[in-house]
Order: C-alpha cells, then sequence, then structure tokens
C-alpha cells in the first residue's frame, strides 16, 4: 500500500509540475525558483516554502509568505504573510494579511490589511478603507468618510 502511495504522488507532481501558463499544484522554493512560473494561474493548490508568488489561485495556499498578483479564491494559510493584489473571497491566516482591493471573508492576523473589507478581521491591528462588516483586535482602524479609531470592536454598514 505505502509503494503505491508513493507512486499516485510521484505520478501527480509529474503530470503538475510542468512549466506552462496554468496548472494544478505549485512548489516555490521563492519565486522565480518555482514550477510552474510566476504568470501562472492555480486552480488547485500551492506550496511555498519560502515565498511564492503566482499570477491567480483558485485553491488553497500553504507556506511560508505568498503571493497572489490578481485574485485569490480560497484560503491563504501562510506563516508569516498572505498578500493578494486585487480582489480575495475566502479566509486568510498568518502573521500579516494584506488585500489591496475587495476583501470578502475573515482575515486571522497580528495585522490585518483591506481595501473594501466585507467581512471580519480579527487580530491585534486592523486596517479597512471601506468596512462593512466587523473588526475585532486591540486597534481598529476604517477610513470611512474620515479616520475613525476604536479599540476592541469596530463595526461598519
Amino acid at each position: 500500500m505505502k509503494k503505491i502511495l508513493i507512486a499516485a504522488v510521484i505520478a501527480f507532481a509529474a503530470v503538475s509540475l510542468r512549466a506552462d501558463a496554468d496548472g494544478y499544484f505549485m512548489l516555490s522554493v521563492f519565486s522565480p525558483g518555482q514550477l510552474p512560473p510566476a504568470s501562472s494561474t492555480i486552480y488547485g493548490a500551492r506550496l511555498s516554502l519560502i515565498y511564492g508568488d503566482c499570477h491567480e489561485l483558485y485553491g488553497v495556499d500553504f507556506g511560508a509568505t505568498g503571493s497572489v498578483r490578481e485574485r485569490m479564491n480560497g484560503a491563504q494559510l501562510n506563516l508569516f504573510w498572505n498578500g493578494v493584489g486585487t480582489d480575495m473571497a475566502g479566509f486568510q491566516c498568518g502573521v500579516a494579511n494584506t488585500v489591496e482591493g475587495y476583501f470578502a471573508g475573515l482575515q486571522l492576523g497580528l495585522v490585518n490589511v483591506a481595501d473594501e473589507l466585507y467581512g471580519c478581521q480579527i487580530g491585534l491591528v486592523n486596517v479597512a478603507t471601506h468596512l462593512y462588516g466587523c473588526q475585532i483586535g486591540l486597534l481598529n482602524f476604517a477610513t470611512d468618510r474620515e479616520w475613525t479609531f476604536w479599540p476592541f470592536i469596530n463595526i461598519g454598514w
């Protein structure tokens, strides 16, 4: 049974790790040391040993630090930093989480930043330009119309 499982994993990796524009799996030591390249869209999972970077990701992102240049749907579970360039729907969990555009879901970390938040941020420091949800943490900032600061809980509609 063990040999069959190892053979299946090797076969899956051989099929998935091809250097084309899109793929189902990305393995990254650092960018550009990854397969497929950073211009790829991943429909599945990415494992980033040090730093991973891709164009779009629809699935799960694991590792130390990870960046998605455009859109992300799914879960980013990187230890240190999760970053998305434009829009994300899903879940981010790490020391620092950033989304430079629209975010719908839950951010859980020490520092959470989103431009337009539809969901919840839970952490020590939470920052959102437009808040349509809640922030739970020690320092919560929302910039709807003017900077507002609320300790512990901030709710915006």
